[in-house]
């Protein structure tokens, strides 16, 4: 089964996952399974999508599918439902959901935040490595929460102009607790 295939794949990298949640969002599954900060080398809790990539997705080769993470610390387990909402997104909808997009709702992403959405990247760094298999291969996209302030930014100037905005403010886009830049 491609979810255990998956699964190996990230015990591969960072060992058992120190929790897992299940999502069943209009019949859609996937599981949000987390990896503490002190486990693994990107130095937050880790948190990623198991069995979002059982779904062919639109406007991609059937044999491409996608999984989701982020990374963030503190830990902010109340990320998972929106991550697991994310992810199912595109497959529920139909839509195209792929690098560079934003992605957001009507509330926030957890209780004690701002944040409402997310810019979906494929990371710069290889986090989780690509996993190919005979009929299927899985990219792995990085789910950055962000501001409304932060999409509009976006939307006018491009991602790459966003992460640019972050890297020379020093904005710790991993902190689920950090304010909006640009405001």
């Amino acid at each position: 089964m491609l979810v255990e295939v998956l699964r190996q794949h990230y015990r591969n990298l960072w060992g058992e996952p120190s929790r897992t949640a299940h999502f069943t969002i209009m019949s859609k599954e996937t599981d949000i399974l987390k990896w503490d900060a002190e486990i693994n080398p990107e130095g937050v809790c880790l948190y990623a999508t198991a069995g979002v990539s059982e779904y062919p997705l639109a406007e991609y080769d059937p044999t491409h599918r996608l999984e989701f993470f982020t990374g963030l610390l503190p830990a902010q387990d109340a990320i998972a439902r929106p991550l697991a909402m994310l992810a199912l997104s595109p497959v529920i909808r139909g839509t195209h959901l792929a690098a560079n997009h934003t992605v957001t709702f009507p509330e926030p992403l957890w209780g004690d935040t701002d944040m409402h959405g997310f810019l979906v990247r494929g990371p710069k760094a290889e986090i989780v490595p690509p996993l190919a298999l005979d009929n299927v291969h899985i990219e792995f996209l990085q789910a950055i929460p962000v501001f409304p302030s932060e999409v509009a930014f976006k939307s006018k100037h491009g991602a790459d102009a966003l992460i640019r905005a972050w890297q020379e403010a020093n904005v710790p886009y991993w902190d689920p607790n950090r304010s909006p830049h640009p405001a």
